[in-house]
């Protein structure tokens, strides 16, 4: 493959970069640019603990694109089918719950944006794990197929990206995922004992790391390290899960899938003025939704949220509605007072390569 320089994908800005044209059930189709970009992780202060969010904003190459024939949703499943012989039996199915291999994602229409995972296919047809079927018109409806991260694959089954390791998690960086439906994190280690990922005792290795995930990242050296994420640029929206919940508060790390920095706050899609489909906002940040950008640097979190007085995000009562979210990161979104969880369209932003 050819890669695109790091500085080159770093410098996005204007019309929509339009790849190579394939020709797909008779339509043509856009694919992704393929390059690669550097994600780096800060070193821990001398005297105190250091985190970093990173998210892993290329996305792993795609295995299947095509038109949907036909749709049905038996009980709470789609199932997509296809021509005959279009897959080999559990070509996108090697991985169990909560660890799909493969997901879909809707790439036209009003579903535009939309992921969910495979659990199952044979030579026709795909299982997903939900019920999008709403969003999916036969013979209109363009898919991806694509396989997610795992921490062997965007780390290196060996460590290749250079984290600190240990025989023990004690003393190696600690790389966690946050479960936001819990509240739970589950951290992942490079055990230099069994030369693979790990969380607890377990092996690690094949876990995902989902597209709308961010990983925190406790780096437990005085040093920063850098490691290079090779794949495709992701174009059009991208759905991010906010989760509720019935507790006081649900915290959720949401990722930046693009390698650039995103949306302004204000156009981020964020807060729609309907506590259903985005942030509540409110005259204050007590009451309302909030999203935290992180200062790796500093270890500090800059908390903003919508005010409804001034129609406008805010940090404090400063006007935030052209602040970014950053490249490479993620954001803390908190949803207060067990609100209903929402699906967070993320809008593409404008690129040109």
């Amino acid at each position: 493959m050819t890669a695109l320089p790091n500085s080159i994908l770093r410098s996005f800005a204007g019309a929509l970069f339009l790849a190579s044209v394939a020709a797909v059930s008779g339509q043509s189709v856009v694919t992704e640019p393929v390059g690669f970009t550097t994600l780096t992780v800060a070193a821990k202060p001398p005297a105190s603990r250091g985190f970093t969010y990173v998210a892993l904003n290329m996305f792993r190459p795609t295995a299947y694109r095509s038109i949907v024939p036909t749709v049905s949703a038996p009980g709470s499943n789609t199932v997509l089918t296809f021509p005959a012989s279009s897959f080999t039996t559990s070509q996108f199915a090697a991985g169990t719950a909560p660890n799909y291999s493969h997901f879909v994602e809707i790439t036209n229409g009003t579903g535009a944006g939309i992921l969910a995972d495979i659990s199952a296919n044979d030579t026709s047809t795909i299982t997903l794990t939900e019920d999008i079927s709403a969003m999916v018109t036969a013979g209109t409806t363009s898919i991806r197929v694509r396989p997610h991260w795992t921490f062997a694959t965007a780390l290196g089954a060996n460590n290749s990206a250079g984290f600190q390791g240990s025989n023990t998690p004690t003393n190696a960086d600690a790389l966690s995922l946050l479960n936001g439906a819990t509240g739970v994190f589950t951290s992942y280690f490079y055990s230099t004992t069994n030369n693979r990922w790990q969380h607890g005792g377990a092996d690690g290795s094949n876990d995902i790391i989902r597209p709308d995930q961010c990983i925190q990242v406790e780096r437990k050296v005085t040093s920063p390290v850098s490691f290079t994420l090779v794949g495709e640029v992701k174009l059009g929206p991208t759905e991010i899960m906010i989760q509720g919940g019935v507790s006081p508060q649900n915290f959720n790390l949401a990722s930046n899938p693009y390698p650039l920095n995103s949306v302004t706050l204000a156009a981020s899609g964020l807060y729609t003025g309907n506590p259903s489909t985005g942030v509540v906002g409110s005259n204050t940040a007590t009451n309302a939704d909030t999203l935290g950008i992180l200062n790796p640097a500093t270890g500090l979190i800059t908390n903003y949220f919508y005010s409804t007085v001034n129609n406008r995000w805010q940090s404090g009562g400063a006007d935030a509605s052209t602040v970014v979210i950053p490249e490479g990161a993620g954001v803390l979104i908190t949803r207060k007072l067990g609100r209903v969880g929402f699906s967070w369209i993320v809008p593409q932003p404008a690129m040109n390569l």
